[in-house]
C-alpha cells in the first residue's frame, strides 16, 4: 500500500504554526510505521499555481492519504479530492487541525456528506469527536490528540515528594482544547491522594462562551493546592 501526507509543511517560509508543526509531527510519526512515505507542502500553491496538479497527480497514485487542511483548504480544494478519490479508489484518512470543523460544516451540508463517505476522520479531542457525531451523525470519527517528540525523564512520586511535578496547560482556555481531559486528571489525583505532589497551571485567555463553566469546575478543587 502506497501512501501520503498532504498538508501545509510550511516548507518555503518555515512559519512554524499549529498547523505546520502537527503536519510535520504527523509526517514524522507515520515515517516510523511506514518508511516509505510520500508527502505534498499545500503551501507550495501559493507560490506555485500549477503544483496544484502536481497534488492531484501524487493524490491519485498512493492508496492511503492523510489529508490535514486548513479551513481554507477544506472548503475548496476538500471536494475536488473526495471526487477524485471515487474514481482513484483512494482512501482519506484526515486529521483535525484545531476544533473549526464543528462550526465549518454547520452550513455545508454537501461537505458533511462527503465526510460521511471517507475512510476516516480523526479529532483532536473527545469534545470534538462527540461533537461531530451528535450534530452530523458522522460514525467514522476516531480521536487522534496532538502530541509531541521529546525527550522526558520519568519522575516517581518519590522524587515529587521534594519538588511538585509542575505541569502547564498552554492554549486557549476552551473546553474542545481539552479542560474536559485536564479535569478528569484532577479527579484522578485527588482519588489516589497525589493532588499534594502535582501543580498545574493555565495560561491562555478564557474563551467567553466556557468562562463560566471554566470558573465552576476550579471551585470544585477549592481545597485542593495543585490548580
Amino acid at each position: 500500500m502506497k501512501y501520503i501526507v498532504i498538508g501545509n509543511f510550511a516548507s518555503i517560509t518555515n512559519q512554524l504554526c499549529g498547523q505546520s508543526v502537527k503536519t510535520r509531527s504527523l509526517y514524522k510519526l507515520a515515517k516510523e510505521i511506514i518508511p516509505e512515505i510520500d508527502c505534498f507542502d499545500t503551501q507550495l500553491i501559493a507560490y506555485d499555481k500549477l503544483s496544484f496538479f502536481k497534488m492531484l497527480w501524487k493524490f491519485c497514485k498512493n492508496d492511503y492519504v492523510i489529508y490535514l487542511p486548513a479551513a481554507r483548504n477544506m472548503t475548496w480544494f476538500f471536494p475536488i479530492l473526495y471526487i477524485l478519490s471515487i474514481f482513484c479508489r483512494t482512501k482519506i484518512l484526515q486529521f483535525e487541525i484545531g476544533n473549526w470543523m464543528v462550526d465549518l460544516l454547520a452550513n455545508k451540508p454537501i461537505h458533511r456528506w462527503m465526510i460521511k463517505r471517507i475512510k476516516q476522520f480523526y479529532a483532536e479531542t473527545e469534545q470534538s469527536k462527540k461533537e461531530l457525531e451528535c450534530k452530523y451523525r458522522l460514525k467514522n470519527v476516531s480521536t487522534f490528540p496532538n502530541f509531541r517528540f521529546f525527550e522526558f525523564e520519568r519522575r516517581t512520586i518519590e522524587s515529587c515528594e521534594k519538588s511538585k511535578l509542575k505541569l502547564v496547560f498552554c492554549a486557549r482556555i476552551n473546553r474542545k482544547k481539552g479542560l474536559d481531559l485536564i479535569f478528569s486528571l484532577g479527579d484522578y489525583l485527588i482519588k489516589e491522594n497525589l493532588d499534594y505532589y502535582v501543580s498545574i497551571t493555565f495560561f491562555g485567555p478564557i474563551y467567553d462562551k466556557d468562562k463560566e463553566y471554566f470558573l465552576e469546575s476550579l471551585k470544585k478543587y477549592a481545597s485542593s493546592s495543585f490548580f
